[in-house]
């Protein structure tokens, strides 16, 4: 008999292995939208990402450390439980990124379309960002 944690594992490779063959259209979507449909944006590292399983459900539990926030509390919550979907952005430990999250029913949610991605701290996106959210 396999263990639960086991097979989580193995789903887990088999979600984001079929992640970066599928495929779906996406929306054009302007600044202005992206920034005002979401609850939270940040840049962040990842600190920690861990595959949890509660059927029929599979989530990347991940940690963040905050580099820069342009929208959202202040405080950050010690993990954010995002639902493991395909296609998707997969956090890895080691990251740094640009997320922009969006809640629904205590599951937190990223973008397919390339809106929550890795960054550098010098990408021009984050001079735009910070004018949004300065509101100017």
């Amino acid at each position: 008999m396999i263990s639960k944690s086991v097979t989580a594992a193995l789903v887990a490779v088999a979600v984001l292995c079929a992640g970066r063959s599928a495929s779906a259209e996406c929306v054009h979507v302007t600044d202005d939208m992206a920034f005002s449909g979401a609850a939270q944006i940040f840049v962040a590292d990842v600190i920690s990402v861990e595959f949890r399983v509660e059927d029929p459900k599979m989530f990347q539990r991940v940690s963040f450390r905050v580099v820069e926030r342009f929208k959202g509390p202040d405080k950050m919550q010690p993990f954010y439980n995002f639902r493991v979907m395909t296609p998707g952005f997969n956090f890895v430990a080691g990251q740094r990124v640009l997320a922009y999250l969006a809640e629904s029913g205590g599951e937190w949610r990223v973008t397919a379309c390339g809106w929550t991605r890795t960054i550098a701290l010098d990408d021009p996106v984050l001079l735009a960002l910070r004018k949004m959210a300065a509101g100017k």
